[in-house]
Formats: C-alpha cells, sequence, structure tokens
C-alpha cells in the first residue's frame, strides 16, 4: 500500500529541484534602517519616571512610529518620543507616549513580572519595549517591556523563537499625566552582551503597545511580510568607550519546608516532616561574551506541580520544565532537538526494576526523582558570531529502600548509578540572519551496569539576502554504549532537510525525514518514536491588512494546510498519510475563530500501539472537524470555547469540547476558569500483554473512555513587585472495557482468553498557591503552598463510579500538603565594590 522508498526519494527532488527554480526568480528586499545617536553622560540619573535631568532635553529624539498591527505599514497619529542616553555602567532610554485621551485612556491593570510581550500577556496594559541586538545578527537579542502600570518583564530572542523564562535585574519606572505616560529604564551592561569594541552599533527597536486599540507600533516598521523580527531593526550610534562590566553575581538562597502526608488507611494517619536547605545560584561573566551559570545544591521544591493524566498511549507524557535554571539561558542547548532538560533529575534508570518478595520484604521508598550536586553552564557569542554552549550536571546515585518484615532490617536497592550529563554546542551566526549548529549530548553512568549514551547532531538554516526562501536540514547520529555481554555499540542515525519559502503572503514548506529503527536520544533528549521516512508540506496565506467580507470587517486572516506521508525506515512499508485543512481570523472587534478538518483518507498502520514487536494496528479511516472562538481579552468578561468532533469507518466516535471563561475583577484581580472534556465512545485500543499457554499477546479492547479537566488560574497583583498567583487542577478519567481480543500477525483480531479487568479510574488534584515579593533588585520572598492527590483504581466495578462520585470523595484519599518559605537575595560585585574594575 502507499509509495516506496524509490518514489518517495524522486518526487522530494523533483519538488526542491523546481522550488530551487522559483527561488531564483525571487526579488530582493532590503530594510530601512533609521538610526539614532546615544548621548553620553557624566551625570547621574535618577530613574523616577520624571525625565526631568537637564541632560535629556539635549538627546536625539526617535519618533515617527509605524504600526504592526491591525493596520500594518500605517504612520500612528499618537505621537511617541525616545531617547537613550549612556554612560559607563548602563544605558538609559527615557519615552513619552502621547494619549490625546489623557490620563483614562490609559491601561494599567496590574499583572506579575514577565507576564508577557507587547500584549502584557493579555491584560489591560498598554506597553513600551525596547529591544537590542547589539551583535547585529538578527537572531538573538533581547528585549526590556514595561507596562503602563510599572511592570516589568523581559524576554531573549533566539533561532527558536521567544524565551521569557530569562530574568535579567534592571531599573524602571512609569508615570501616567494628562497628556499620556512616561516610562525611565536604566539597564546595565551586565543585564546586556556586546562586543568589547571602542566603537559599538546596535540594532535596536522601540515598540509601543496601545491595548485599548489593539495596536502594535514600532519605531523602525516591522513588515509582517518579511520573515524576523530582530532582523528589521534600527540602528544605535554613538556608542564609545564603553566596556563590558564585571559580571559576577549571586543569588545565595535559603527555604524552609513543611510537608504533611495524610492517609486514612495509614498508621500513623498523617506524618509531618519539617527541613531546611540552602544553596547558590551563580553567574560570572567569563569575558564580554561569555557567563558562567551554576546552581550549587540545587534545590527545586518550589517548582510548580506536574500535569499528571491518564496515559494509555504507548509513549511517555511530556511535561513542562518549570525549574527556572533550566528555563533560563538554555536556548543555544536547545538546537538540534536533542536536549530535553527533563532528563536531567529525572526518573531513575533502574526504578522499574527494583524486584522483592512482598511476602518478606516491604518497599518503603522508590523515588521518582534523582537529586543534582550541581548544575553548570557556559554559553555566549563571540563577536565574529560564533556561539559556544557547555552544560554539565551532575546527579548522585539514588536508592529504594525495603524493610525485611520478619527484622524490621532496612536495606538500600541502587536505582541510579552516580551519573554525568553533559551538552557541548557550536553555532556559528551565517550572513542573512542563517546559522549552522553542532551539536554533542553525553551521559556517563558510573559502574558497568547500566550503559552510557553519545549523540552528535547538526543542524542548518540557509536563507537568501531578501529573507525569502530558506533551506534548513538536521542529522543526528545515536550511540549507546553497553558492555561486550549486552551486545556492545549500538548505532542509529536521522536526517531532516526542507525548503520553505518564509516571507510574503503565501509562505510553504516541504520536507523529508528519517530516523533509523535504532535511532535513540531519549537518554538526554525526547523522541516518541524512531523507525520512519516521510515527506510533507505545509503552507498558509495570510493577509495581514484589514478588508471586508460578507459585510463583516476582518483585521486579520490566515488559511493554510498540512499534509505528510509516511513509512517505516526498516521495514519499508506504510505507515501514514494525514491531512490537514484550517483557516482562522481576527474580527474588527477583536474576536478571533476558525476551523480545522483533519483527514487520514488510507487509514494509518501504527506499529507502536500493539506494544510488540512485529504486530501492526491498523487504525480506521478518521475524519477530523474542529473549530474555536475567542473574544476580546481587554473586555471585563471574554470567553474562549473549542470544539471538536472524530467520525471513524468503524463507528467509534469521539467529542471534545472546552470553555474557559475569563474575568478581570479589577486591575489588580483576575481569573480564568478552564472546563474540558473529552469523550471517547466504542474506542478499539491496547490494554495489556498477556503470556498466555500460546505465547506472548497483544490484548486490544473495545472501550468507552471520559476525560474531565478543570484549571482555575488567578491573581492577585498587590502592586507591581508583589502578587499572589493560584493555580488548581483536577484531572478525572475512567476507562471502561466491553470486550477484549487478541491482535493477530496480520492485524486481525482473535478471541482471547484474556479475563483481567483494566477498567481504570483516575483522579490527579493540584493546588499551586504562591505569594512573591521583589523587595530589592533580583531579590524575592517567595511562599508556595501545595496539595496533590493521586488515585489511581483497577478492576472490577472502578468505572461504575462517575465524575461526581469521585469528586465528592477525592479528599479521603492519601495527599500530600507542603509549605515552603524561601529568601533569596541578589549579589552583584559592581554594587558591593562600587565603580572599581579589577
Amino acid at each position: 500500500m502507499g509509495l516506496n522508498r524509490q518514489q518517495v526519494s524522486r518526487i522530494v527532488i523533483g519538488i526542491v529541484g523546481v522550488l530551487l527554480c522559483v527561488s531564483s526568480l525571487s526579488a530582493q528586499t532590503d530594510v530601512k534602517r533609521k538610526t539614532l545617536n546615544a548621548l553620553r553622560i557624566t551625570e547621574s540619573i535618577t530613574v523616577d519616571g520624571t525625565l526631568d535631568e537637564a541632560i535629556w532635553k539635549e538627546a536625539e529624539v526617535a519618533s515617527d512610529f509605524i504600526e504592526f498591527s491591525p493596520n500594518p505599514g500605517t504612520p500612528e497619529a499618537r505621537k511617541t518620543e525616545v531617547k537613550v542616553l549612556y554612560d559607563d555602567r548602563a544605558i538609559y532610554v527615557g519615552a513619552f507616549m502621547h494619549e490625546p485621551g489623557g490620563r483614562d485612556a490609559v491601561l494599567a491593570q496590574l499583572t506579575g513580572r514577565d507576564a508577557g510581550g507587547m500584549d502584557a500577556g493579555g491584560a489591560n496594559a498598554d506597553v513600551f519595549a525596547f529591544v537590542v541586538d547589539p551583535y547585529q545578527s538578527g537572531i538573538d537579542g533581547s528585549a526590556f517591556f514595561l507596562t503602563a502600570a510599572g511592570v516589568q518583564s523581559d524576554m531573549k530572542f533566539n533561532a527558536g523563537g521567544e524565551d521569557f523564562s530569562w530574568d535579567a535585574v534592571w531599573d524602571s519606572e512609569a508615570r501616567i499625566t494628562d497628556e499620556g505616560w512616561y516610562v525611565e529604564l536604566r539597564i546595565p551592561y551586565m543585564a546586556l552582551r556586546f562586543p568589547d569594541q571602542e566603537v559599538q552599533q546596535w540594532w535596536i527597536n522601540f515598540g509601543r503597545g496601545v491595548r485599548s486599540e489593539r495596536k502594535e507600533l514600532f519605531w523602525n516598521e516591522v513588515n509582517p511580510q518579511i520573515n524576523g523580527f530582530l532582523n528589521q531593526s534600527g540602528v544605535l550610534d554613538g556608542l564609545r568607550d564603553i566596556k563590558p562590566p564585571i559580571r559576577l553575581s549571586a543569588m545565595p538562597y535559603v527555604t524552609l519546608y513543611a510537608n504533611n502526608f495524610y492517609d486514612g488507611d495509614a498508621d500513623p494517619r498523617s506524618k509531618t516532616d519539617f527541613s531546611v536547605t540552602g544553596g547558590a545560584d551563580v553567574r560570572y561573566g567569563i569575558n564580554e561574551a561569555f557567563t558562567l551559570d551554576m546552581v550549587l545544591i540545587p534545590d527545586f521544591g518550589q517548582a510548580r506541580t506536574d500535569d499528571q493524566i491518564l496515559n494509555l498511549g504507548p509513549f511517555e507524557q511530556e511535561f513542562a520544565e518549570t525549574r527556572q535554571f533550566f528555563q533560563e539561558g538554555i536556548e543555544l542547548f536547545q538546537k538540534g532537538g536533542l536536549f530535553y532538560t527533563r532528563r536531567v533529575g529525572g526518573t531513575p534508570i533502574g526504578r522499574r526494576d527494583v524486584t522483592f518478595d512482598s511476602s518478606v520484604d516491604t518497599l518503603l521508598e522508590n523515588p521518582r526523582t534523582t537529586n543534582l550536586y550541581n548544575a553548570t553552564k557556559i554559553s555566549g557569542r563571540t563577536t565574529g558570531g560564533t556561539g559556544i554552549g557547555v552544560f554539565n550536571a551532575v546527579a548522585a546515585p539514588q536508592h529504594a529502600i525495603l524493610q525485611n518484615k520478619e527484622s524490621g532490617e532496612k536495606y538500600k536497592v541502587k536505582t541510579s548509578p552516580l551519573t554525568n550529563y553533559n551538552v557541548m554546542v557550536l553555532d556559528q551566526n551565517l550572513p542573512n540572519n542563517s546559522y549552522a549548529t553542532l551539536i554533542n549530548t553525553n551521559v556517563w553512568r558510573d559502574g558497568g551496569r547500566y550503559y552510557d549514551a553519545n549523540v552528535t547532531g547538526t543542524e542548518f538554516q540557509l536563507r537568501n539576502k531578501a529573507n525569502s526562501w530558506m533551506i534548513e536540514g538536521s542529522g543526528a547520529l545515536s550511540q549507546k554504549y553497553y558492555n561486550e555481554a549486552d551486545g556492545g555499540t549500538s548505532l542509529g542515525h536521522r536526517a531532516r532537510l526542507a525548503l520553505s519559502k518564509i516571507s510574503g503572503n503565501y509562505t510553504f514548506r516541504v520536507g523529508y525525514i528519517e530516523e533509523s529503527d535504532t535511532y535513540d536520544p531519549n537518554d538526554l533528549g525526547l523522541l516518541f518514536a524512531n523507525n520512519e521516512r516521510g515527506v510533507w508540506t505545509n503552507g498558509s496565506y495570510a493577509w495581514f491588512e484589514p478588508f471586508e467580507l460578507w459585510g463583516i470587517g476582518f483585521n486579520n486572516a490566515r488559511v493554510g494546510y498540512w499534509t505528510e506521508y509516511s513509512r517505516l525506515y526498516s521495514p519499508d512499508v506504510y505507515t501514514d498519510w494525514n491531512a490537514d485543512i484550517w483557516w482562522r481570523a481576527t474580527t474588527r472587534n477583536f474576536i478571533t475563530f476558525g476551523m480545522s478538518s483533519f483527514f487520514t483518507p488510507l487509514g494509518n498502520r501504527d506499529y507502536f500501539e500493539p506494544r510488540l514487536s512485529g504486530l501492526f494496528f491498523d487504525r480506521p479511516r478518521q475524519i477530523t472537524a474542529s473549530a474555536f472562538v475567542s473574544t476580546d481579552y481587554t473586555k471585563t468578561f471574554a470567553l474562549d470555547v473549542r470544539v471538536r468532533r472524530d467520525w471513524y469507518e468503524n463507528g467509534q466516535t469521539r467529542f471534545d469540547w472546552r470553555v474557559a471563561p475569563r474575568m478581570r475583577v479589577s486591575d489588580k484581580f483576575s481569573f480564568v476558569l478552564g472546563i474540558q472534556s473529552r469523550d471517547f465512545g466504542d474506542e478499539l485500543g491496547f490494554a495489556s500483554t498477556y503470556q498466555s499457554a500460546i505465547g506472548n499477546q497483544s490484548v486490544f479492547g473495545i472501550r468507552d473512555r471520559e476525560i474531565i479537566e478543570n484549571l482555575l488560574t488567578a491573581n492577585y497583583i498587590f502592586n507591581n513587585r508583589m502578587d499572589l498567583s493560584l493555580r488548581v487542577r483536577h484531572y478525572w478519567s475512567r476507562v471502561r472495557y466491553a470486550k477484549y481480543e487478541q491482535l493477530m500477525q496480520d492485524g486481525s483480531f482473535a478471541p482471547t482468553d484474556f479475563d483481567i479487568s483494566k477498567d481504570t479510574n483516575y483522579d490527579a488534584f493540584s493546588v499551586d498557591a504562591v505569594y512573591r515579593w521583589r523587595f530589592a533588585p533580583g531579590s524575592d520572598i517567595i511562599v508556595v503552598y501545595k496539595n496533590t492527590i493521586q488515585e489511581f483504581r483497577e478492576g472490577l466495578g472502578v468505572a461504575d463510579r462517575n465524575y461526581f462520585d469521585n469528586t465528592r470523595d477525592l479528599f479521603t484519599n492519601a495527599q500530600l500538603n507542603g509549605i515552603s518559605f524561601r529568601v533569596i537575595y541578589f549579589l552583584d560585585y559592581l554594587s558591593v565594590v562600587g565603580k572599581g574594575r579589577s
């Protein structure tokens, strides 16, 4: 069924050849860059939002902002004036945003720090932005945002997109008047990376968000039809004789924990533990380009609770990274897609290998995570655009603890040895916002019980001068080093190549991907499934400027498609052909809505769902339709609604819906409540493997499955340095099997003597309440309360309990309650020793 390997190769070569011919005809467009001269100062500046020092009047003015949305290219009638000063230690940005509507027209809703960029995370707040790219790379840069309420956000740009986890230390004030609002920023050179040159010339841009009209304005025009943002910056000139400072800082912290575990069926029912931990984050600027970040005695106890689910699929669940050290400055290490940070300090490799006789021993502890001794990363970029990154972490040995029932003696079973994780990256910026990357990941485990792993990969993006076409590719070789008795070395590879049209109203991408059946980067990366090869393409047509259709005014719209044809790498057989068509649009009153349709015209052959090699599951042909609508977030009340309906040729069904009202009670208090339901009827899926008299079976079942998930997020903002956030999540899933069948070699099903009930009822409940007070620059007091409950029931009768039954009895289950108090203090070398340099 489908195309063979040679036919696929010919199609790819033909498509690439045609597109390369077309690309040679593309016109070149040069970005027009405005220039602003910065003024050197010797007097001190008080950052208070008044701009009343006399030197501000002498500075050159940047004005004449251009609209980016909703009317791209339109000169803005509102006047915006920006000035830049600098001295030996910092750069100062002062701006006045004229507002004809007066004080009441300036929106200033309070949010927590790092709420978002030009739209302040959807909050009702006007925003000013300062964007800087000192190396003129068009890829790597920084952005500093300040709302009219005085709330800071900062962000790093990189090849992968935007990273709001970066947290710099800088000073700012905002002030609202009857004529508009002022901002004043002081950004120390410690927060920036720039070349050590006598004369500097930086790419910069200034942005203004007018929230009442959902406008985004920029000083240097940003054309949405041109790919990229930093590459459309203006120029900051006049910087002379500034030197990168000694960038040495430490953030020592101490944390007090009180954790209570309650289980009504245990003896004792309640147990409370108290502990005190301490450590430090250290940051040192090795030179003007490179920075060392180190966390000593890591403590991630205040990280947000993971969103657990009932996972019935063949692949592991992916969790979001919530540990700050692994969020900040990690973009360079994630090129090539070979580094999944949750592997570091993750599940012990031998946790599932712990075996014991339950009649003799009791399992007291079997930790789900490993403790880290330390973690370090060195990263930076030279004047020539060469990025270098080194990441290293050392995980302590981990043990399960068992106890002999007769003697009471406790003993340990090692579940993970001393482990070293290492990532090395070389990344070279190339002309036209292009780059090439070489990356290596390595996992070394002490002793000879477990294997070591190594992956070496490369990635590149090459763009033409007009920034309208791009060729990109990547490749990787995975290596696993076992003992000779266990098979020696295992090798695998991955390759990917794509050609894209990246600018203009119409953009598209076509590519080829191949992963061998032995390719495995998962010791430090994340790959759900290997053993595939396929061709794919996607594209879209966008209307960036307002238009009218059927009497309805639209600000913008986009329609697109995606399709993929895949086969196994070995053996070369068909697996799937999927296609998707979608569109979305935003009206002039800022209601966004869209629809999509998903198809599997030939059905899909799944070689992973059976869990046994040599078997496959023929998934039925499927049609999916989904739609969503999102109302204007600037209103006091807004609503998000999403629905999905699936039809299958074998009669099974799926229906999903999600409703998420959001309420802005005041400029200090807001909340969002998301309610989601997924209902699967007569679904055919894997149930269990079963060792029968005739051999190992893959047992499938016809089942009904329900999922209900509720998520409440609420924020109370006391002021621009103090906030309280609440996140409450309840996830429930029930699975009821009607019958079981054995999957045969030819994909058919036959009767089975499997008679173990796999009916399931699962609850996961969590509360994360966080109080944060930034009492000094970079210094925080954080109080966290957590509550977690998990209940997993399997067997006959458990599916008789519905959602309301489970919810009613939820808090009778075992639960963990914890409260922690952490103090973090930011110490900067220059602030401690004064202006002197060593």
